[in-house]
């Protein structure tokens, strides 16, 4: 049946949820908000469609991806990541996905609006709390959707050994529990970006990031790296990917490097069969619905790095 979603009202009464607390194994509990399809389409269970962010599980990009998928059937769960927006903890990157994803799946596939098929979206970040949780396997689990997303973060942070700094200190400006930069008043940034080497520089960061310190520290690849990365992980997978990257996304090779790891090597042939890659002329914000007119985007300044780009 065709909908216009447009005339359907965003949220109808008893339709949504928000702030629910789900609970996780060291008694720390995220929050979700959970948006169950319109009545046109029933009272279920329906499947259902995880989304789990660093950047706050109410942006208005978020609502957009929420409006299509109800109105198709499927139950929609925004969730905060550990010590992110209304989520108890405290965020270190990358560091709790692994079982804060998987506790997460097995909360959401138990729940009476549940049909039991979860998929997984998200772009960045939120690729990546898709990918490292599929390797626990939930029953529940039946395919991910990172987009933009990364095979590990010494790919991310390091090209054969040197450092993306804007990356790293992307992150170090997030430790807080919003995107407002509460970690920046720890230092002095006008001594820290004019110090040299970076090695002293490093030395104005307070000791409260950890995490910074630790990419800073690690110029090879080694097991504080494979603590979270995939490239040893894929004989775990047993469920397809749809993997979706731009040319001129910074992650790009990230992705070829997932694409190419889980159709070789994933634990089942319908996982290494069915998983595919979408290559487009995006950069890392690929537009996150609708139609997307590839002619136009191509054009961007940003993208082409054409004379108008200097």
């Amino acid at each position: 049946m065709n909908t216009n979603i447009d005339s359907l009202p965003l949220i109808e009464p008893g339709r949504l949820m928000l702030n629910i607390p789900v609970p996780m194994r060291d008694g720390i509990n995220l929050s979700a908000d959970i948006w169950l399809p319109p009545s046109t389409q029933g009272n279920g269970p329906w499947p259902a469609l995880l989304l789990r962010t660093i950047y706050d599980n109410q942006e208005a990009r978020y609502i957009g991806w929420v409006r299509e998928f109800t109105t198709r059937g499927y139950a929609v769960i925004m969730q905060d990541c550990r010590g992110r927006g209304d989520s108890d903890g405290e965020w270190i990157p990358y560091v709790c996905e692994l079982y804060d994803g998987y506790d997460t799946h097995e909360w959401i596939g138990k729940q009476d609006w549940c049909d039991g098929n979860l998929g997984t979206f998200g772009l960045s970040y939120p690729g990546f709390t898709q990918t490292l949780p599929a390797t626990l396997r939930s029953k529940y689990l039946k395919a991910v959707a990172p987009i933009a997303s990364q095979q590990d973060n010494y790919g991310h942070h390091r090209v054969n050994g040197v450092i993306h700094h804007n990356v790293a200190f992307a992150f170090l400006n997030m430790l807080g529990r919003s995107m407002q930069y509460e970690s920046l008043k720890h230092f002095d940034q006008d001594t820290f970006f004019f110090e040299l080497p970076i090695d002293t520089a490093m030395e104005k960061v307070s000791n409260t990031h950890p995490y910074y310190k630790g990419v800073m520290e690690h110029e090879q690849y080694d097991e504080w790296w494979s603590s979270y990365s995939l490239r040893d992980k894929y004989h775990e997978m047993a469920i397809p990917s749809l993997f979706i990257t731009g040319w001129f996304d910074s992650l790009s090779n990230e992705n070829f490097k997932l694409f190419n790891g889980w159709t070789k090597k994933a634990k089942t042939e319908d996982a290494r069969s069915k998983t595919k890659l979408i290559i487009g002329p995006w950069s890392h914000q690929i537009a996150p619905w609708g139609r997307v007119p590839m002619g136009e985007n191509g054009e961007y300044a940003d993208r082409t790095f054409g004379k108008q780009a200097l």
